[in-house]
């Protein structure tokens, strides 16, 4: 027996926590788990969707979403990622 703790967390937020305590564990339970999405979305009554559309552009460029994905630690939504990261 040891020590154990629960906790849903963001599996970046655990990949961060693993840097400094290598012995921790993201296990996912057999029975299943919540999961997330985060959108950007455009409000169709937007006064400026041009900008809106260059902000999304800007995020998901690969170069631009790499580094995302570098600092937050979280699984990437764009496929293919492994060479940008």
């Amino acid at each position: 027996a040891g020590n154990i703790a629960v906790a849903q967390a963001y599996s970046g937020d655990i990949v961060q926590l693993q840097a400094d305590n290598p012995d921790l564990q993201f296990v996912v339970p057999e029975s299943g788990a919540t999961t997330f999405v985060d959108t950007m979305v455009i409000p169709y009554t937007t006064q400026n969707q041009k900008a809106a559309e260059a902000w999304i552009d800007y995020v998901y460029d690969r170069v631009n979403y790499a580094k995302l994905v570098s600092y937050v630690q979280y699984v990437p939504v764009l496929s293919d990622m492994t060479e940008e990261l």
